[in-house]
């Protein structure tokens, strides 16, 4: 299974910021948001494309002041997974002011 994960230390952004700019970026892909834990700052997005059903999370933790996001597919190459994660984060980070 194809599968691509990043991890960032949190610089001066709460958790509640991550969950938040989490629900804009999957807005702003057009992914359909399926869950969201707003206590564990998670959010769960899928979109499906020419190779299949691609699953994204975001997730904050207080505890450890890092966001992690990942990706992952059945069915999608490698290389769309990594391409997906990049933009995900792309926009993320945009939403976070970064």
């Amino acid at each position: 299974m194809p599968r691509h994960g990043i991890t960032q230390k949190l610089e001066d952004i709460k958790p509640e910021q991550v969950f938040e700019a989490g629900k804009a970026t999957f807005n702003e892909l057009e992914m359909e948001i399926y869950k969201m834990r707003p206590i564990a700052f998670l959010v769960q997005a899928r979109t499906t494309g020419e190779e299949g059903l691609i699953l994204a999370n975001i997730i904050a933790s207080p505890f450890v002041s890092e966001m992690s996001l990942t990706v992952k597919s059945d069915t999608a190459s490698q290389e769309t997974v990594d391409a997906t994660a990049l933009k995900i984060f792309s926009i993320l980070e945009k939403h976070l002011g970064k």
